[in-house]
């Protein structure tokens, strides 16, 4: 064997053994039909519940959920039981994610039901997330998350995607329906609707929110985070439909969102490093002062291009004001005379 071809050979078998060392990822599955054990999660031996698919993953693998329901099977009120979700006593919530795990459902958010109604006064979230570069849903392929009475889901960790997913009737207690934390998060194609408190709590730094619908929660959005917030809608939610509050010096770029009908303020603005471009903001304050944006920076605050409502740009019905604060001052000029076309398919 020449000294080249056998250089040839040991590099190939020392590839091989690299590579033999090295796990493939796998998916578990999980399915109304399962049995929990420590081996479920192949596809003809399905487990029954996400959580003992999660005890039974390793970081890199999918969870991969079918139709159905999951949570308090039995209706007892407690987390727990066969079948059920885990619902850890040092946790406060039903499923807890701290493995680098993607998680999705099989048929969509419309068909597959996370529902954390446990009994108590305080209750649980429904998911907290825990781990860094978790994918939680995708586009046609979330979770529909319910009766949380504090957030339905929690993100305490950077580099995670939330996608595709449907919150309702999560945060009797106060809290948020989605309450995302951390660095370069992305938050898209969610969708917020019949909350009790905010639909969207989103802060941190890189941060990106695209295409998430906010709709009759008591507040819409309430952001504080640098980054780009595009292409979402808040719309018919009882009190403001964005808030947005201090982020340090970062900037925060809002562009082509739709903030439409919400009972009181549009937008309402207290940090002064913002961009809003673009944006459709109009039918906003019914009850008030027609404010579709209440600038309360105490400073400059550029917000041109947007689209107000009239062909003539913010001022009295039918379009909506631009409302400044003490020390505040609001650049509109130049303003859209025409609304802009959004398409937003959130909760696919």
């Amino acid at each position: 064997m020449s000294r080249r071809m056998s250089r040839g050979v040991l590099g190939a078998m020392l590839l091989l053994a690299i590579g033999s060392g090295v796990a493939e990822s796998a998916t578990l599955n999980v399915a109304n039909n399962g049995v929990d054990n420590n081996f479920c999660g192949a596809a003809d031996s399905p487990c029954r519940s996400i959580s003992q698919a999660i005890a039974n993953a390793t970081n890199g693998d999918t969870v991969l959920v079918g139709p159905g329901r999951y949570g308090d099977l039995n209706g007892d009120g407690r987390l727990g039981g066969p079948g059920e979700e885990a619902g850890p006593a040092d946790c406060a919530c039903m499923i807890e994610v701290k493995k680098q795990l993607t998680l999705q459902s099989r048929d969509g958010a419309g068909a597959t039901i996370l529902d954390a109604s446990v009994a108590g006064l305080d209750g649980v979230v429904a998911v907290v997330i825990r781990a860094d570069g978790v994918v939680f849903g995708m586009p046609r392929h979330g979770f529909l998350i319910t009766n949380a009475r504090r957030s339905g889901l929690t993100v305490q960790a950077n580099g995670v995607t939330v996608a595709g997913n449907v919150a309702i009737g999560n945060g009797a207690n106060g809290n948020k329906a989605f309450d995302i934390q951390g660095t370069g998060n992305t938050v898209s194609d969610n969708v917020a609707v019949n909350n009790p408190n905010v639909g969207f709590g989103i802060s941190g730094d890189g941060v990106i929110a695209t295409g998430n619908v906010a709709s009759d929660n008591l507040e819409g959005f309430d952001v504080s985070f640098s980054g780009q917030f595009t292409d979402n809608v808040a719309s018919g939610n009882r009190f403001h439909g964005l808030v947005v509050n201090a982020n340090n010096t970062k900037v925060l770029e809002i562009h082509r969102n739709a903030v439409l009908g919400n009972r009181n303020l549009g937008i309402r603005v207290f940090h002064s490093n913002v961009t809003i471009t673009e944006n459709n903001i109009f039918g906003n304050d019914g009850i008030g002062s027609n404010c579709g944006l209440d600038n309360n920076t105490g400073s400059s605050l550029t917000a041109s291009r947007n689209f107000w409502g009239a062909t003539t740009g913010p001022g009295p019905d039918p379009a909506d004001a631009v409302c400044n604060e003490v020390g505040s001052t609001t650049i509109v000029d130049p303003f859209a005379s025409r609304p802009f076309h959004m398409k937003v398919e959130a909760g696919r």
